[in-house]
């Protein structure tokens, strides 16, 4: 995140950069690095849970970096439909559940390859085309409905249980 937040920052000098977290903020602001000028424009804070849609809606793009490994291969972030569901595209990375999937299938957002610089420029350049998509919001939108709904969720279970109980019913017999 640190890479993407100062490498954006150097190609927009307006731009903020908002980080809600739960963690020490000193220490996310000591991890995140950069000059005093970059420094200047991070803002780290907590939110009641609540409350975190007040911040989203000021947001143009949201980022989500996770850290790689077998526990996460499973999960899927609800912040990703939550972001989504209110038209934000996402800067991510592969290597957590079905992110990458879903930001790649349904043109949503844009996936960081590594933090080296040149990644990151490529991520802007990427974003910056993405995002003058005036179908955008719309289309994160609908990837929210058809991902992260309740009725996509109840069809979801649906099929997989579908899937199992004839197996288990010829199991038996």
């Amino acid at each position: 995140m640190a890479a993407f937040f100062q490498a954006a920052a150097r190609r927009d000098v307006n731009s903020e950069f908002h980080i809600i977290t739960r963690d020490d903020p000193k220490k996310v602001r000591e991890a995140m690095g950069g000059n005093p000028a970059f420094q200047s424009r991070l803002q780290i804070y907590s939110m009641a849970p609540h409350e975190v849609h007040k911040a989203v809606q000021r947001q143009s793009v949201s980022a989500m970096f996770f850290t790689e490994g077998l526990s996460k291969l499973g999960s899927s972030p609800t912040r990703l439909g939550e972001l989504l569901g209110c038209g934000i595209p996402v800067v991510a990375n592969a290597g957590v559940g079905d992110v990458a999937q879903i930001i790649e299938r349904n043109c949503v957002g844009v996936l960081a390859r590594s933090s080296a610089t040149e990644d990151m420029d490529e991520v802007l350049d990427a974003l910056e085309r993405l995002t003058a998509d005036p179908h955008l919001p719309s289309r994160c939108r609908k990837t929210a409905e058809e991902v992260f709904s309740l009725e996509a969720g109840t069809r979801a279970y649906r099929e997989l249980y579908a899937s199992i109980l004839p197996l288990q019913t010829s199991k038996t017999t």
